[in-house]
């Protein structure tokens, strides 16, 4: 998995969560709207400055390129938990659903989620 992977299984399985229960905080709701991968062409998220601050998060402990789905899910773990203390430090705000609906995703969700991800680029870049 490479780190933008990673983040599209993030959202994709917070979205899935989502559509099975709409009945989410509005900081769920703000960070999955903001973290959408799917309003722009190219690779990133609805809000750029998202994206800037995941890489930021994820650069410090995902050195390289690629890693394997077991990491890839560890990786986005570590990640959430590192962005909800920056959102509780930075604005006084937090993601703590999120953290919590993600603990539970498991390797065969996120297995899933990571076939129908790199299936769904396949078509988009077959598309374009």
């Amino acid at each position: 998995m490479t780190k933008y992977e990673v983040l599209l299984c993030i959202f994709y399985y917070l979205d899935k969560e989502y559509f099975a229960d709409k009945n989410k905080s509005e900081e769920y709701i703000y960070y999955i709207s903001n973290i959408n991968p799917d309003i722009w062409a190219d690779d990133g998220t609805a809000d750029p400055a998202y994206y800037e601050d995941y890489l930021k998060i994820c650069n410090s402990f995902f050195n390289d390129s690629e890693c394997s789905l077991e990491d890839g899910l560890k990786y986005a773990k570590k990640y959430l938990n590192e962005y909800n203390v920056y959102e509780h430090t930075k604005f006084s705000s937090n993601i703590d659903e999120v953290v919590t609906i993600f603990s539970k995703c498991t390797l065969s969700e996120w297995e899933k989620i990571y076939d129908w991800v790199i299936s769904h680029r396949k078509k988009k870049k077959n598309t374009n």
